[in-house]
């Protein structure tokens, strides 16, 4: 026996002396290991914290992050920031509902620290026709020129009857053949809807004077943006401001405040964010206990014992309570990527737990008693045990030195993990079985009759050329793999959130993938933006210039023509008396009369000229008609004279200059430093990742400090396959070596190596066969793949040097559990893919499909090399080395 032999032989005895001691001692085993958890679970409820903001998953002086650090310290106000879309038929309606909300916000100014409503104040009111296009102004003028009759009438008796008097002037017009305006229908519709409210006694907004003007054809829709308050130490971050901001609009919606045809949604940073923890937590939920419920199944199936899933289940908790406290004690926070790893515990911890109970099961059904088998489960197996625990960890903590953070603390976590699952598994394992009297004489089972082991064993040289072609074939397409860096591609797609950002991208109102770049003033910016232009992956850029609206000369030549003909509404001589109630009765029935009077085939057509004579009838036929019509008209004319001066104004516009923009708007833009803010905003639809990986690499590329999500997204991903694939060199080079180191034979190394390999590459090729590329959370599926690989690799290696043949290997209890330990994996991860969020439906999938190629790399594959090996070394004369303990015979003691 050479000095490795004996030394392994040495560590067998000291692990069947260790399995003794518990078993002899197993209820203080049992009763310590349960209070040392329960404590060690105290402690990490205690201190463990969570730490949800992403930006410092990436160490801080990687470039871009460097970058994004000046630019928000720069310009704090675009850091962390909620979008608040409110949507109206009118734009009046939308801007007054904005302000009543965003004056509602200033009230805690402690949660919501700066709120902005871009294109509002008397800045706007007086010049804001000038930034719409000129075909645009036009269209206002020409509805203008059809109204101001009515609104000469209504401006000089803004009353119920200055208002019927335009309507019936309307219907006059119907009376002599000619066509309604579009504007004309509307506003008869809405009329009569506001008479339905008020015999329903609910609240209405006042929007006549913007339907006659047809308004409700311009910009509907108003954004406001606020920088809430935001605590990175709450699991659901930003949850305090989305929460507070909802409960906001319910309770202005229940005072009348917001119109029930007005719709307010949340989309930005912050909300994007809790909407994807929310998201990401429900369905973890779910997946728990989906995996719950099918862990106890295949455990069921595969231990067909009580007690020993009992056993598995109690020695999963401590190891994973101890987990939990070294981490607290290590590391002290979860992150949004070692926040995984319980799920990482469940998924390798529960792979222990399986061998050392099938295999003491295999003992006891030969006749072993309860001490003798635990005795020789660890001289059989204690070794692959604890070189699947070393080999595991390593390949976690090869993490570390990447500069990805998220998977620097996933690996610490996660490889410390796997020590104290194999602390766990040696200490409490054997005591519980123990206690629990699990020693039983059933026959154990086996897969060794599902499988074609002669047929493997005759032709393993052609399956091992069938691997090698496969894998050929599979490296090749893997080439194609891509790593999908939008974050936004992660989320639920049918969440308010995305569906808020992707609606207002879409109506290029605001768009969050926008690079940012800091000009060092004016002179600087205009350069840039003049290079930046000229990229063909550049749209076009915003800079404070961009302010000063175009082609005014025309535009304000348009707004003249208006002023000059709108002069006699907006100045009206003599206004008419304070309406009566006899006053508001004789214009409802002179409108009734006209109406009336209208030849049948043309009221017939006219579906909203029909709902008003129907409502107003019904109005003046009420139990107390003359208190509904004073409150009809209130809603109806109660603003009008207000609209009518916020019109006057909008029609005295003035050239701009750069000078004349206000401060609001400038600060923004222009910090106090005299840096300038530049908005690059990209040609494509850079939702697609290549196309945003394209526009970052163009912009930086002239200005390698661009900063906003799309150059975030791009360097985080970036920095995840760097670290990856630094990790994953690291980790094969130690692995090996460990592997070389315990096992002393190469090629027992590439029989656990091959089949990983293999399986990585299948993975790899599914992503691109299936157009599933790598994301910010699929990704981990690699790390967790190489720990199980490996230790299935590990075990069917051991395992066949303590049998006569392949054929007695595949009808040992290892087989049985590699494949029982994959199936709980799938089930700890599978059903996340039921999960609404992508993310981390993608990481179920991709997982499912991945321990499915393992098991058939490891359980047809591995046993097809070994047949091969097996073949060569009898025709070259080379001893094989078999049976150096005992198996399925009881062992020696």
């Amino acid at each position: 026996m050479g000095d490795w032999q004996r030394m392994r032989q040495l560590l067998y005895n000291a692990l069947a002396r260790w399995t003794e001691l518990m078993a002899r001692r197993a209820w203080w085993v049992v009763i310590l290991a349960t209070l040392l958890a329960a404590g060690s679970l105290y402690y990490a409820i205690d201190t463990l914290k969570m730490n949800s903001d992403t930006a410092g998953l990436v160490a801080d002086d990687e470039p871009f992050r460097i970058y994004v650090t000046e630019f928000e310290k720069v310009f704090p106000e675009f850091v962390d920031t909620v979008l608040v879309a409110v949507d109206a038929p009118t734009a009046y309606e939308a801007e007054t509902t904005a302000l009543r909300f965003a004056e509602t916000l200033r009230q805690e100014p402690a949660l919501f620290k700066d709120i902005y409503v871009p294109g509002t104040g008397l800045f706007y009111e007086k010049n804001g026709l000038l930034y719409l296009d000129e075909e645009d102004i036009a269209d206002a003028v020409d509805r203008l020129a059809e109204a101001q009759p009515g609104l000469a009438k209504m401006s000089a008796d803004p009353s119920l009857r200055g208002l019927f008097a335009m309507v019936a002037l309307g219907i006059d017009t119907l009376a002599d053949g000619s066509e309604l305006p579009l504007s004309f229908s509307r506003l008869a519709s809405r009329i009569a809807e506001d008479t339905e409210t008020v015999l329903r006694d609910e609240p209405a907004e006042s929007i006549v004077f913007p339907r006659m003007i047809g308004a409700g054809d311009g910009n509907r829709t108003r954004i406001l943006i606020i920088q809430p308050a935001v605590d990175f130490g709450d699991a659901l971050s930003g949850r305090r401001a989305v929460e507070r901001l909802h409960e906001i609009e319910a309770e202005m919606r229940s005072q009348g405040a917001i119109p029930g045809n007005v719709t307010v949604r949340f989309t930005g940073d912050v909300v994007l964010s809790y909407d994807e923890l929310t998201s990401v937590r429900d369905g973890v939920q779910l997946a728990g206990m989906i995996s719950l419920i099918l862990l106890l199944v295949i455990l069921g199936f595969g231990l067909r014992s009580g007690r020993l899933i009992i056993a598995s289940y109690g020695t999963l908790f401590i190891g994973f309570a101890w987990t939990a406290a070294y981490a607290a004690a290590v590391v002290g926070q979860l992150n949004m990527l070692s926040a995984a790893c319980a799920i990482l515990f469940i998924g390798l911890g529960i792979d222990h737990a399986i061998h050392y109970c099938l295999r003491y099961r295999e003992l006891t059904s030969h006749g072993a008693d309860n001490l003798e088998a635990l005795k020789g489960v660890s001289r059989s197996i204690g070794g692959a045990i604890a070189l699947c625990a070393l080999s595991s960890a390593i390949g976690f903590l090869s993490f570390i030195p990447t500069d990805y953070q998220g998977f620097a603390e996933l690996g610490i976590i996660a490889g410390g993990g796997m020590i104290m699952a194999l602390v766990a598994t040696m200490t409490v394992l054997p005591a519980l079985l123990t206690v629990l009297k699990a020693a039983k004489t059933r026959p154990h089972l086996s897969l060794g009759g599902l499988m074609p082991v002669n047929f493997m064993a005759k032709h393993g040289g052609k399956l091992a050329g069938i691997v090698l072609a496969l894998s050929a074939g599979a490296v090749i397409i893997a080439q194609d793999a891509e790593f999908d860096t939008s974050t936004l591609a992660l989320k639920n797609p049918l969440s308010e959130s995305v569906v808020t950002l992707r609606d207002l991208s879409d109506a290029d109102i605001v768009t969050d993938y926008t690079a940012m770049i800091m000009a060092d003033d004016m002179d600087h910016a205009r350069a840039l933006a003049t290079q930046l232009e000229a990229l063909d992956e550049v749209d076009h850029v915003v800079t404070p210039e961009s302010y000063v609206p175009d082609n005014q000369f025309a535009k304000l030549e348009l707004i003249e023509e208006a002023a000059d003909f709108m002069w006699p509404a907006l100045n009206p001589g003599v206004m008419a008396s304070p309406p009566t109630d006899e006053s508001r009765q004789a214009a409802v029935n002179d409108l009734l009369a006209n109406i009336a009077e209208l030849p049948a085939d043309v009221l017939a057509r006219e579906d909203s000229v029909k709902q008003l004579q129907s409502a107003l009838k019904r109005l003046i036929n009420s139990a107390d008609s003359s208190a509904a019509l004073v409150r009809l008209e209130q809603r109806l004319t109660g603003d009008i004279q207000e609209q009518l001066a916020r019109l006057g104004r909008a029609l005295s516009a003035e050239e701009v200059t750069f000078e004349d923009l206000p401060s609001s708007l400038l600060k923004r833009d222009i910090a106090a430093t005299g840096q300038v803010r530049l908005s690059v905003m990209p040609s494509k639809n850079i939702h697609k990742f290549r196309e945003l990986r394209e526009f970052v690499n163009a912009v930086t590329k002239v200005v390698p400090s661009a900063t906003g999500r799309p150059v975030i997204e791009v360097g985080v991903g970036r920095v995840v396959v760097e670290s990856f694939w630094l990790a994953a060199s690291i980790a094969v080079l130690l692995i090996t070596l460990l592997l070389y180191a315990v096992l002393r034979s190469f090629s027992d190394v590439l029989l656990v190596l091959i089949p990983l390999g293999l399986a990585f590459s299948l993975s790899i090729a599914t992503t691109v066969l299936m157009d599933m590329p790598f994301n910010f959370a699929n990704v981990i599926v690699l790390p967790l793949l190489l720990g199980f690989g490996i230790d299935s690799g590990i075990h069917l290696v051991h395992r066949r040097h303590l049998e006569h043949s392949v054929s007695e290997m595949m009808h040992s209890s290892t087989p049985r559990a590699v494949t029982l330990s994959a199936l709980t994996t799938v089930a700890s991860f599978g059903s996340l893919s039921l999960s609404a969020h992508w993310g981390t439906a993608s990481l179920g999938i991709l997982l499912s499909l991945s321990m499915a190629y393992i098991v058939v790399c490891t359980i047809v594959v591995l046993p097809a090399l070994m047949s091969w090996r097996d073949q060569w070394n009898r025709r070259n004369g080379v001893p094989i080395e078999n049976a150096t303990q005992p198996s399925t015979q009881q062992e020696s003691l």
